[in-house]
């Protein structure tokens, strides 16, 4: 198998010269592509609007000998070619949570005194699947992670507000509030795997 990268830094078209049976897109940064497939200086074959993942295998004794990419986008296409028709290439990018549980305890934790300086709401845990705060107090609430500022704060909690996180549960979480006349209470529930 081989691999192939193209950059379009405009709309246009990639012909590659390649004689083979298995042909799979595996990147396009830019966005869909189409492919067309030739044998012996003609179209056989085209998809239109593809992403990643699309591919061929051609059946025994065919072969193509060109494949042109066209792309509207400008951007990074990669893909892999084979002689061969039995080949395969499969990954996964980026995160991915493989975890087919679901979650299984609700902890109801005390109330968090948010004072005017940094405050621990949650430790981390990688096994908190999501994470409800709500403010009971009267005063506005601002939270993330260690090290927060109020002057680069992003998520404010307005009295009677609740937060519901899920892209990063099991991060430590901290609070804030910008008065100095007391403490705000934060109800806090976890919910654990």
């Amino acid at each position: 198998m081989q691999t192939y990268r193209q950059i379009f830094a405009a709309p246009g078209v990639w012909p590659l010269q390649y004689t083979g049976r298995y042909f799979r897109l595996m990147e396009t940064s830019g966005g869909p592509v189409n492919v067309s497939v030739f044998g012996m200086g003609r179209e056989v074959a085209r998809a239109t609007g593809v992403y990643a993942g699309y591919y061929f295998a051609l059946p025994d004794g065919a072969v193509f000998d060109r494949i042109d990419i066209e792309s509207e986008y400008a951007g990074r296409v990669v893909i892999a070619v084979s002689p061969l028709a039995d080949v395969g290439y499969d990954r996964v990018s980026g995160l991915v949570d493989a975890r087919i549980s679901t979650a299984l305890s609700v902890i109801n934790r005390p109330f968090v005194s948010i004072a005017t300086t940094e405050t621990l709401i949650v430790p981390g845990n990688p096994n908190r699947a999501s994470l409800r705060l709500f403010n009971s107090g009267d005063k506005d609430i601002w939270i993330g992670g260690a090290g927060l500022v109020l002057a680069d704060a992003a998520i404010k909690i307005a009295p009677g507000g609740l937060w519901v996180e899920e892209a990063a549960p099991g991060a430590t979480w901290v609070g804030m509030a910008p008065t100095a006349t007391g403490s705000t209470p934060l109800k806090v529930q976890e919910i654990l795997y």
